[in-house]
């Protein structure tokens, strides 16, 4: 009797000891990381003024429209007040558009593309008003990079112009996320994954 009663009190304090373990592991798993994607832009910044980007490619146009759908962006949010005046925002947005190209990716049997693929890089940069190269806010340019494809022969037709636009809207997402939180973790597109 007295040694079932010991075999008792072992089990029940193993049983104790590992419930007090498991507990223990999972408030490790609950807490964040020190590293956890969160913003890397300070709280304390809270108006920003968007540059057109220069332009290093032969497609004319890109640089106007990319600022439309980056001030699209970041007012979406709410986190930063856009600016009209360079001068009354506490931080300025700029960067390159490094690369445009569009390639034939479909031909038929008379050399005629059907569909096209469409890419778009850019680097990207942040900076404190009134701020020299010290005082970049991201420590180093983020280059952002967007693909799609689009058919003007093949249904969903779309013109060129319309697939430019998607794809500087897409661009524009990814470079909103860059800049706030450092990297973009979106799905790929279906071009970026080669289908």
């Amino acid at each position: 009797m007295i040694k079932n009663q010991l075999i008792f009190c072992l089990l029940f304090a193993l049983l104790v000891a590992g419930c007090a373990s498991g507990q223990n592991e999972s408030e490790k798993r609950t807490k964040k990381p020190v590293i956890d994607g969160g913003e890397i832009i300070p709280r304390n910044y809270q108006t920003i003024y968007i540059h057109n980007f220069d332009n290093k490619t032969y497609e004319g146009g890109l640089s106007g429209s990319l600022k439309d759908y980056l001030i699209l962006e970041f007012g979406a949010d709410g986190r930063f007040m856009l600016e009209d005046k360079k001068e009354s925002a506490e931080l300025l947005i700029f960067g390159t558009i490094e690369l445009f190209s569009l390639q034939p990716r479909n031909i038929d049997q008379f050399g005629q593309a059907q569909s096209f693929n469409m890419t778009i890089i850019v680097s990207v940069r942040a900076r404190v008003q009134n701020g020299d190269e010290q005082n970049l806010v991201l420590p180093d340019t983020k280059t952002v990079r967007f693909d799609t494809t689009y058919s003007p022969r093949i249904a969903p037709f779309e013109s060129r112009q319309i697939a430019i636009d998607r794809l500087l809207s897409g661009l524009a997402r990814r470079v909103h996320i860059a800049v706030v939180k450092g990297w973009y973790s979106e799905l790929k597109t279906p071009e970026e994954l080669g289908r």
